[in-house]
């Protein structure tokens, strides 16, 4: 039901950009964004396309021109649209998951900690998760292993595999371990415990 479809994201797009200009301060539509709304709407509606045909959209954008919320608003869109599709015509509710990759940590932090709680305020319901790479987590067995000065892998720059710890950096790494266990997720981005360079570590 591909029309029928992306006729439910056209309004749930609408209704989100309205949500957007009245709701977060200093957002303003723009034509360029609107246009990549669409496109992506209706590439991933299907419009157009017979049954099992596939489409591919491909857009490119300089820094700053919204790409972010362009792709995201109508793929959220997508998520409710078809639920309420599949409601409204009494079949089984399917749980539709939207996968991002980003090329780098930056824009997935930006689309976790700025975009998506924007699409949050404008009246989207979502349930988001972060994944990020095994690297960007604190290992609770190496750190283990730095105690007992068989590290073999860093647990955050300045804590170099054989490196001998000062009791600073032996402590930083025993209040992570006690954290780790309650307090926190592991994602060294996120550490509540001050690192050895006076900094959160990264």
């Amino acid at each position: 039901m591909p029309m029928q479809l992306n006729g439910c994201m056209r309004d749930h797009c609408r209704k989100l950009l309205s949500g957007l200009t009245e709701r977060v301060p200093g957002f303003r539509p723009r034509s360029g964004q609107n246009q990549m709304i669409a496109d992506v709407a209706n590439v991933c509606g299907g419009v157009g396309l017979e049954e099992g045909e596939a489409r591919v959209c491909v857009i490119e954008g300089q820094t700053g021109v919204g790409k972010s919320l362009g792709y995201l608003l109508p793929m959220t869109a997508l998520q409710q649209a078809f639920t309420l599709a599949r409601e409204e015509a009494e079949e089984e509710v399917l749980k539709v998951q939207l996968v991002v990759a980003t090329a780098n940590v930056g824009l997935q932090l930006q689309l976790f900690n700025s975009d998506l709680p924007m699409l949050a305020r404008a009246g989207m319901k979502l349930k988001t998760l972060l994944v990020a790479g095994r690297g960007r987590y604190f290992c609770r067995l190496n750190a283990d292993k730095q105690l007992a000065g068989a590290g073999q892998t860093a647990l955050m720059p300045g804590l170099e595999q054989g490196k001998n710890l000062t009791e600073r950096e032996q402590r930083w790494i025993e209040q992570a371990i006690e954290v780790s266990d309650e307090h926190w997720d592991g994602l060294r981005d996120n550490c509540p415990v001050t690192g050895v360079t006076g900094q959160p570590v990264a």
